[in-house]
């Protein structure tokens, strides 16, 4: 894990009398915007436990250190579903969709991180999905292999939203704005990487719903 200190050695030299904590923060928040923004950050969770009967599932294991972006797949024993909404079951049912039993095909997220597979599964099984995630306002800092990828993006990020202060002493507005279409810049081509997923080498942290 690398945490937001590792850039601050990169970032003080143009940023006189900046505080280190006002760094760290700008950086938290860098690495969200990027991350949010290019879904370059994927995860597995797997074996999430179902019980027969099941209605809605929590996806996010509690000590999570990261916020969900968005759910990029989800399994029901080993078979893939897919994402559908409430007004497309209802759209289509004749009867109260939310009281059909079976064997789950699809799944819905009225609430981000909790999911409702359709229709309520009737044996218990399990689940397993692969997220794309952001750091918490809680994280500490960012996975080694992310922090090797991802550096100067995530710097040109935090170094765009600190010069753009407004009447400080590292205020620099014009070389603020300049950092921020190359960060901007940045996180389209990384959103472009992902969606190719990265060559089939996408970065992923594994993750063991325990």
């Amino acid at each position: 894990m690398k945490t937001w200190a590792s850039w601050v050695p990169d970032l003080l030299p143009r940023l006189p009398q900046c505080p280190v904590a006002i760094v760290e923060r700008e950086l938290l928040r860098a690495a969200q915007v990027f991350f949010e923004r290019s879904r370059a950050w994927t995860v597995d969770v797997e074996a999430i436990p179902v019980e027969a009967g099941n209605v809605d599932l929590s996806i996010l294991p509690e000590d999570f250190e990261c916020d969900l972006v968005r759910i990029n797949d989800l399994w029901f024993d080993a078979t893939r579903l897919s994402i559908t909404t409430s007004a497309q079951l209802a759209r289509h049912s004749s009867d109260d969709w939310r009281l059909r039993s079976g064997r789950p095909n699809a799944y819905l997220q009225n609430i981000p991180g909790i999911v409702r597979l359709y229709p309520i599964p009737v044996d218990a099984g399990e689940v397993s999905v692969n997220l794309s995630v952001k750091p918490s306002d809680s994280a500490s800092g960012i996975p080694d292999e992310l922090y090797v990828a991802f550096r100067e993006q995530i710097r040109l990020g935090a170094m765009a939203r600190l010069m753009l202060y407004e009447d400080k002493p590292w205020s620099k507005p014009d070389a603020g704005v300049k950092a921020e279409a190359e960060f901007n810049a940045a996180i389209d081509k990384a959103l472009t990487k992902a969606e190719r997923s990265f060559g089939g080498a996408r970065i992923t942290s594994p993750i063991v719903w325990c």
